[in-house]
């Protein structure tokens, strides 16, 4: 069962997110609140969480400086930020500074649920997990106009947190990835149907059939017909 505390200078943040995880959560317990960092870091040893709530602006050392220090005591910690800032600024030093989600206040009972079901259980599964669903649901998605965002929205990640860890697990950039996973299917289609290039260019996610060349090219070294032709001429 995962052990949630929150470190926010706000009381009624604690009361609302303790009465969901006894309402909504059994997965997880709530084991206390702080007004501030500094007891916030002692709450944190203390209770030895595996989940924080943790507010980005509060008296004295904020959200954003209070991580480095959570890591430190607890490397395994999920950190949640809460934020009145719907500022993508704010949130990206956030995830710079290692928090994996966020949520804006005034935070709603079922966001509050969603982010203790995401990030409760072992920590290395969060790591691979959300890696296997992104490349799951891009394979699935190749023909839309899919973007980093779209696949960060499904898994429930902030855009900026999903990015790193994307690029941390796979080694790739999400765009780069994307592409190649484009072509490996555009070339299946190549091989294995007689449908035109433009029709291929569109099953890929390419409206543009001139761009779609062109990245084969790119790729490949050839155009998606003389790969045909190739492929046809040497099976």
């Amino acid at each position: 069962m995962a052990k949630v505390i929150v470190i926010d200078d706000q009381a009624l943040e604690g009361k609302m997110i303790s009465f969901v995880l006894a309402r909504d959560c059994p997965c997880a317990v709530y084991a206390g609140q702080a007004f501030n960092a500094l007891s916030g870091l002692a709450l944190a040893k203390e209770k030895r969480p595996d989940i924080v709530f943790l507010d980005i602006t509060m008296p004295g050392m904020d959200g954003i400086e209070a991580i480095a220090s959570l890591r430190r005591i607890l490397p395994e910690l999920r950190i949640v930020m809460l934020t009145a800032h719907d500022d993508f600024e704010y949130i990206r030093r956030a995830m710079r500074a290692g928090a994996n989600d966020y949520l804006l206040k005034p935070t709603r009972p079922r966001d509050i649920q969603e982010a203790v079901e995401r990030w409760s259980g072992p920590a290395e599964a969060h790591r691979e997990d959300p890696i296997a669903a992104a490349k799951s649901f891009i394979e699935t998605h190749l023909e839309d106009s899919l973007t980093l965002t779209d696949v960060a929205s499904h898994l429930y990640l902030s855009p900026a947190y999903f990015s790193r860890l994307f690029r941390s697990r796979t080694g790739m950039t999400f765009s780069a990835f994307l592409a190649e996973r484009r072509i490996v299917r555009a070339c299946r289609y190549l091989e294995e149907t007689e449908l035109p290039v433009a029709a291929i260019s569109a099953r890929v996610g390419y409206q543009e059939a001139n761009s779609f060349t062109r990245l084969f090219r790119s790729s490949t070294g050839l155009s998606p017909t003389e790969y045909r032709k190739g492929r046809r001429q040497n099976p």
